[in-house]
């Protein structure tokens, strides 16, 4: 072989080699890379999607403990009772208690009429008791302040001999709470 032919041999191997090496290796580690660096992005948006789902999630839950401790409190300020019976007799006993407390007697109670009011149930208590003026504060102070969620209505006071004042008052007084059925809705 010539130097020439040589040369020319020598040229077109290198052609050939840095074709082939082109081809088969550059080739394709750069397109290993774009798509490794296309997975890596991707990936990276799948992370910030996934951390903005966990936020939202742990945002839902912390709503969620809050309301299941709001209505666990509220839940509290309800008549107990299987029943709307039971219910009823447990706010004739809530009365009678704070009566006692205020040191008055209640003369009368009878239970109401019960209506419906969303997805509670209203139980009225009409009571009638002779009272003074400062057993009348205390009592409407109680009632308004306990740990029962309680409506006063309809109160009516009267002097029952005004010839001979006693210093007594003639007290009417409807007494409502709320009560849920077992169910979770209101009972009729």
């Amino acid at each position: 072989m010539t130097p020439r032919e040589q040369r020319l041999v020598g040229v077109a191997a290198t052609l050939l080699v840095g074709y082939l090496g082109y081809t088969y290796a550059y080739v394709p580690l750069t397109e290993t890379r774009v798509q490794t660096r296309d997975r890596i992005e991707e990936a990276h948006f799948q992370l910030a999607k996934a951390r903005t789902t966990l936020r939202k999630a742990t945002d839902v839950e912390m709503r969620v403990r809050a309301l299941e401790r709001q209505r666990t409190r509220l839940t509290g300020k309800l008549l107990p009772g299987g029943s709307e019976g039971i219910a009823g007799s447990e706010l004739t006993n809530l009365v009678n208690n704070v009566s006692s407390r205020v040191g008055v007697e209640l003369e009368n109670s009878k239970i109401g009429s019960s209506s419906i009011q969303g997805d509670l149930t209203l139980i009225p208590i009409e009571i009638r008791l002779k009272v003074t003026i400062d057993q009348l504060l205390d009592l409407l102070f109680q009632l308004e302040n306990h740990q029962k969620e309680l409506t006063l209505s309809d109160v009516t006071i009267r002097t029952p001999n005004a010839t001979k004042p006693d210093g007594k008052l003639d007290l009417r007084i409807t007494v409502s709470g709320f009560w849920r059925s077992p169910n979770g809705g209101a009972s009729t």
